[in-house]
């Protein structure tokens, strides 16, 4: 028996939609895995390799969303497996504009499944890491190992924020703020852990329409609004912030409060971009001193800068952990949380360093650290919704 494998490439610039498509027929029923690679430029991206469920009647449908940072030829290839040898493959290709955004497809007739791709593959045109000798043509070859994603691992559907248990604050443009000045942030988490700001002249500005269609708050680097930071205080936790920078400047923090001191590690919980020692910019999760600051690189600020979903974890079993994006892009075992968080804001470092220049449309923070399944399911629920 064997079965029709298609994959499909979906370009989408100014409206207007191309398709290029990879096809291999015959799949053979032994097939037990896909491997696929992208490559643009002379540079190819690492194999990406997931499981065939058992079954001829199976579906693999998943859709990856990427813009890329530079212009030209796009390749993408795809074998089938069983084990490392290869029984059947194709590739595709097309031309691009630079900041062209681009859907991947891979559909294996059947049942369908919603699948998130392994963190590694949010941006499989960033090729940085990647040795330069790895090419596509490796693909017909028989002996070449594959990473190892299970299909339990990939299968993931939207979580609504509320539906999981631990829920200490859910703050949504959408449905707690009225404006145009926003005096109060309502939380939808049913703890009254409201965001608020008295004095007319700090509040942000209540913006429509901005996020995919969603209201955002817009701060100006002087507003701020102020919660109970000492709901995260000696418990492991869980923060998911969408923004979007609209200034440079370093720090530029989003989720803050103030510490303690200079030199007074784990008494504040901030998030928000910075210079690194290396002067490079970074969105950093800490909570106040280097044993736990963790970096994700970001590009340099330009205007219209696209919005982004950060997730910083505390696991006090193992760590702390920051996703940008769905990516997991740093991790220590430093089992430490936050032992006080005084004039904790949103929108500033805290309530005496105004600082956040930038749009948010949505907060949530856990009493809890979500598990990988957990944290994949509201990802895709904030992904979704402001079409990230």
């Amino acid at each position: 028996m064997s079965r029709a494998l298609t994959l499909a490439l979906l370009f989408a610039a100014c409206g207007q939609r191309d398709f290029v498509v990879v096809d291999v027929r015959n799949l053979p029923a032994s097939a037990d895995s896909l491997d696929v690679l992208v490559s643009n430029g002379g540079q190819t991206s690492p194999h990406h390799s997931f499981t065939i469920p058992p079954g001829s009647g199976s579906t693999i449908n998943f859709s990856l969303d990427f813009t890329p940072d530079r212009s030209g030829a796009v390749t993408v290839s795809v074998a089938a497996l069983a084990g490392t040898t290869h029984l059947a493959g194709g590739t595709g290709n097309t031309n691009l504009v630079k900041g062209q955004i681009i859907t991947l497809e891979i559909d294996l007739g059947g049942v369908a499944h919603d699948l998130a791709m392994p963190p590694d593959f949010v941006n499989p045109l960033d090729f940085s890491p990647t040795p330069p000798d790895l090419a596509v043509p490796d693909l017909a070859h028989p002996d070449f190992s594959l990473p190892d994603f299970s299909l339990p691992d990939l299968i993931a559907s939207p979580i609504t924020p509320s539906s999981i248990p631990g829920l200490l604050m859910w703050l949504e443009a959408d449905v707690g703020a009225s404006g145009p000045s926003v005096a109060t942030w309502l939380d939808q988490s049913g703890n009254h852990n409201d965001a608020i700001q008295g004095n007319a002249a700090l509040q942000p500005q209540l913006v429509a329409g901005v996020a995919n269609g969603h209201p955002v708050l817009r701060f100006g680097g002087t507003q701020y609004l102020a919660f109970p930071g000492t709901i995260v205080i000696n418990t492991n936790y869980t923060l998911m912030v969408v923004e979007a920078r609209a200034d440079a400047m370093s720090p530029n923090v989003f989720f803050g409060g103030d510490p303690a001191n200079l030199f007074a590690t784990d008494t504040t919980l901030l998030m928000g971009y910075y210079v690194n020692s290396a002067n490079s910019p970074v969105m950093r999760f800490t909570q106040w001193g280097v044993p736990d600051d963790l970096d994700a690189p970001v590009s340099a600020w330009v205007s219209g800068d696209p919005f982004a979903y950060d997730t910083g974890i505390f696991d006090s079993a193992v760590g702390h952990s920051l996703y940008r994006n769905g990516k997991q892009w740093a991790s220590n075992v430093y089992i430490t949380g936050v032992k006080q968080n005084a004039l904790a804001a949103i929108g500033a470092h805290s309530a005496s360093i105004k600082s956040f220049r930038g749009d948010i449309p949505e907060v949530i923070l856990y009493g809890v650290a979500l598990s990988d399944a957990q944290r994949r399911g509201v990802e895709l629920y904030l992904k979704r919704k402001y079409g990230l």
